[in-house]
C-alpha cells in the first residue's frame, strides 16, 4: 500500500508491516495509511436515458415509473394481451435496432429477427412480433416511437391505476402524453423510450467511479464498408452519427433514405465521413449509380469541380488530404465507378456535395487494404 507523508500520498504500493493498519492503528486506514486491496470490478447501470431525438442504432427500451419502483426494460417478449414484458435487470434487458424505413421519414423496431407492430386485434390495439417489417414514427414532442391505427398515434409505455403501476408497456394514444397531458409525464403516464444505459464503476470493497457511457463496441478490422440507403437516416439532418460495417462511425449531414435510394442533397455542406480512423488503409471508393444518374469519368487530383468531392486523409481533420473529383452525367447508362487512393497510409475518407446538383446512388463501398474474407 501507501502512506501520507508531507501532506502527499506515493503513487506506488510497497510492503508495509500490517501493524500500521491494524489494532490502535486501523482507525488510520484512509486518514494516512492506504492499502492497497484485491477488488472485483463490475459495470452498475446508470439512467436509462431516452433519446432526445431519433436516431439509427442498438438500443434497449426502457420505462422509467419513478417514484412507484425502479426503471423497467423490455424483454423481447410480447404477452397475450399483445404488451411488451419488462426485467428490473439490465443484463436480461433486449436489444431493440431502430432502423431507417423504406417509407420515408420511418423507421422500424427490430428485437431478434422479428420487427415490432403495433396492429388492430379486434377492437383492442396491440403489439405484436412479426417477420414483416412495420413503420414507426418520431413524435419530437413527446420524444417516443409511435405507430399509427386507423388514423390515431399511439405510443408504448404504463400508467398509474389505484397507486400502482403495470409491468408491461401497451399501447396508448400519444394525446396522453402531449399537449396539456404532458405534464401527466412521470407522474401518472409513463411511456416506454428507446435508450442508453451508461454505467459506473463499482468493486466489491465499496469504492465507486464516477459515471462512464456505455462501452462502445470496438471499431473492426474490415475489408469493406458499404453505404446502402437502409442505414441511413430517413430525412435530411446534421451530423447524424451512424455506425456501419465493422463498428465504423460515420457522420451525415444532408444524405439521407429517400424514394428508395441514396440521395445526396445539392447543398455544400452535405457529405459523408467517417469518424473513427479504419484499422487498414483506406485503397479505394465504388460509386454505384442509378441507371438515371450514371457517371461518365472521375478525374482524379483536377482543380475542376465535378458534382462531388472525394477526400482520402490520414488525419481526422482531412488537413492532408487527397482530393479525387467526381463528375456525373445523366447518360441513362447505370455505371460503377471507382476512385482509388493513391495517399498512403490513409485512414478517413469524406465524400462532400460541390454544391452542383443533387446525387442519387444505389450504394457506395470504402474498400481497404484488409483482404476479403
Amino acid at each position: 500500500g501507501a502512506y501520507e507523508k508531507s501532506g502527499s500520498v506515493g503513487n506506488t504500493m510497497a510492503l508495509s508491516a500490517v501493524s500500521f493498519i491494524t489494532g490502535d492503528n486501523a482507525s488510520k486506514v484512509g486518514v494516512s495509511q492506504f492499502p492497497g486491496r484485491v477488488s472485483k470490478l463490475a459495470l452498475a447501470p446508470v439512467g436509462p436515458k431516452g433519446l432526445e431525438a431519433a436516431a439509427v442504432g442498438t438500443y434497449k427500451v426502457a420505462m422509467d415509473i419513478g417514484s412507484f419502483g425502479n426503471p423497467l426494460y423490455a424483454t423481447g417478449t410480447i404477452n397475450s394481451k399483445g404488451a411488451l414484458e419488462t426485467t428490473e435487470k439490465i443484463s436480461k434487458a433486449a436489444d431493440f435496432v431502430v432502423a431507417a424505413s423504406a417509407t420515408e421519414g420511418k423507421y422500424t423496431i427490430k428485437v431478434g429477427d422479428k420487427y415490432l407492430e403495433g396492429y388492430l386485434n379486434g377492437t383492442y390495439k396491440n403489439m405484436r412480433l412479426s417477420d414483416t417489417a412495420a413503420d414507426w414514427s418520431w413524435n419530437a414532442d413527446a420524444k417516443v416511437f409511435t405507430c399509427t391505427i386507423d388514423s390515431v398515434e399511439y405510443y408504448f409505455g404504463a400508467y398509474e391505476k389505484s397507486g400502482s403501476v403495470g409491468n408491461t408497456m401497451a399501447l396508448s394514444a400519444v394525446s396522453f402524453i402531449t399537449g396539456d397531458n404532458a405534464s401527466k409525464v412521470g407522474v401518472s403516464q409513463f411511456p416506454g423510450r428507446i435508450s442508453t444505459v451508461g454505467f459506473i464503476t463499482t468493486s466489491d470493497a465499496g469504492d465507486k467511479g464516477e459515471p462512464e457511457p456505455e462501452p462502445e463496441p470496438e471499431i473492426q478490422d474490415v475489408s469493406k464498408v458499404t453505404i446502402s440507403r437502409e442505414k441511413l437516416p430517413t430525412a435530411y439532418g446534421d451530423n447524424v452519427a451512424v455506425k456501419l460495417d465493422g463498428d465504423v462511425p460515420f457522420s451525415v449531414t444532408k444524405m439521407a433514405n429517400m424514394n428508395n435510394r441514396i440521395q445526396i442533397k445539392k447543398d455544400a455542406t452535405s457529405s459523408i465521413f467517417n469518424t473513427g480512423a479504419f484499422i487498414s488503409d483506406v485503397k479505394k471508393v465504388v460509386f454505384n449509380f442509378t441507371a438515371d444518374n450514371a457517371p461518365t469519368t472521375v478525374n482524379a487530383q483536377t482543380t475542376s469541380k465535378g458534382v462531388l468531392k472525394l477526400e482520402f486523409a490520414t488525419k481526422a481533420d482531412f488537413s492532408d488530404a487527397e482530393v479525387i473529383q467526381v463528375r456525373i452525367a445523366k447518360d441513362g447508362v447505370a455505371e460503377t465507378v471507382t476512385a482509388e487512393a493513391t495517399l498512403a497510409g490513409a485512414k478517413y475518407v469524406r465524400i462532400t456535395s460541390n454544391n452542383l446538383g443533387a446525387v442519387y446512388a444505389s450504394s457506395i463501398e470504402i474498400h481497404t487494404a484488409k483482404a476479403a474474407a
